[in-house]
């Protein structure tokens, strides 16, 4: 939450920090302008936000230069805020006039096997809308992908229709709906790949960029887990495997699977975000101890705002990496 994130960044360096953050306070410090009391906005990165038709009670467009705000509510962010930053540093290291246009979509509770399900996966019996035959976030998506880009001119301000655009990717951070039920699993490998060849034919873009965006919860989870071995909590407090023990097999498969797809794909990346979910580290002396906003949402990555920063940043570098070495 931004309340998190206004903890960590007016936290003067040398002073105590709310919620053990005095390590990345100078690190998250541009993001607050200390002379206005305002959050910065970044004048070369611009974004819309459309929270979706299934965020009934949130369901709003909202536009902008990027800065804290583009959450699920006005006070919130996410990985978007990371995102935008670091990729605009790095793209600045090769042209210094480059402005980046966001196109965000958060839509909760929505599964690949389902709701993202693309035309190439077929019908899903169990549960499918509309009856089409693939899910209605997939579709409203590429709708919305296309209305937005064919309305630029009046989206973006000083948007040059001469010097146009380029649709450079797309960073698809999805997975916590597909490890409720192992069938969903299981044809996670073939829906992903089948959505992100979708998404490239319905924008007529062959080779766009893709970064999958590892589902981080449960912290690292390191294969030889304790948990996933033998069913004991792991020693190592890095593991987040005990908040939810039932989860962690699951976890750690889908996770073996958005990496394979990333690694058979010369245009898809892999973002790692598990090392940046830090709430379920319960000892308050580890190094790496972040007190967590909440406690109930390990999916939601304990609310944690530096670490949906952080997470960003790990994107963009995936999407950097794939833009610079094609």
């Amino acid at each position: 939450s931004a309340e998190h994130l206004d903890a960590i960044v007016k936290a003067i360096p040398g002073t105590p920090s709310l919620y053990g953050l005095d390590d990345t306070s100078e690190l998250l410090s541009h993001l607050y302008d200390s002379s206005t009391g305002n959050w910065t906005e970044h004048d070369d990165v611009y974004i819309t936000y459309h929270s979706g038709p299934k965020v009934r009670e949130f369901n709003y467009m909202v536009q902008g230069p990027l800065s804290v705000g583009y959450g699920v509510r006005e006070e919130r962010i996410g990985p978007e805020l990371g995102f935008g930053w670091r990729m605009r540093d790095l793209l600045s290291d090769d042209n210094d006039d480059v402005e980046i246009y966001i196109i965000k979509v958060a839509w909760g509770g929505a599964s690949l096997n389902a709701d993202f399900r693309s035309p190439s996966s077929g019908i899903n019996t169990e549960r499918m809308e509309p009856l089409e035959g693939y899910g209605w976030a997939y579709e409203t998506l590429v709708d919305h992908v296309r209305d937005t880009l064919d309305n630029i001119t009046n989206i973006v301000p000083n948007y040059d229709p001469a010097v146009g655009y380029t649709l450079e990717g797309l960073v698809f951070f999805q997975g916590f709906n597909d490890v409720l039920q192992w069938s969903f699993i299981d044809e996670y490998q073939s829906n992903l790949e089948n959505f992100v060849q979708d998404f490239r034919d319905d924008l007529n873009e062959p080779d766009l960029n893709v970064v999958i965006g590892e589902l981080g919860m449960h912290g690292r989870l390191e294969p030889n887990c304790p948990t996933l071995v033998s069913g004991l909590c792991p020693v190592d407090p890095l593991c987040g495997c005990c908040d939810f023990p039932y989860f962690c097999d699951r976890v750690s498969t889908l996770r073996a699977i958005q990496r394979m797809v990333a690694e058979n794909d010369d245009n898809v990346g892999f973002a790692e975000t598990g090392k940046y979910n830090y709430g379920h580290i319960k000892d308050s002396s580890h190094p790496e101890y972040k007190q967590p906003w909440t406690t109930e949402h390990s999916s939601h990555y304990y609310m944690n705002a530096d670490a949906h920063y952080f997470m960003g940043e790990s994107m963009a570098e995936a999407m950097y990496d794939l833009m610079t070495n094609p």
